[in-house]
């Protein structure tokens, strides 16, 4: 079931053998799910620098600004250096 609010799916995988272009869009969905997954694991690693940085900042005594403004410049990095 399709709710309004879903964009359509941009390929029917169903259908790829009647157009005979099965094997290229298996192709094209499996490097666009690889891709996926290497931006989850960026992002993963930039909110785990995120969280490490900002860990025991809240409610333990005077907060040390430095600490979280050197956790948002890695997370930063890291997604620059991955491309994001």
């Amino acid at each position: 079931m399709q709710y309004p609010h879903e964009p359509a799916p941009a390929v029917n995988i169903g259908d790829t053998a009647s157009t005979g272009h099965g094997t290229d869009v298996e192709q094209e969905l499996g490097q666009r799910l690889r891709n996926l997954e290497k931006q989850v694991d960026t992002l993963t690693l930039a909110v785990q620098a995120l969280v490490q940085g900002l860990e025991g900042l809240v409610g333990n005594g005077p907060v040390d600004g430095g600490r979280a403004v050197r956790a948002a410049r890695l997370a930063h990095d890291i997604l620059l250096v991955r491309g994001l």
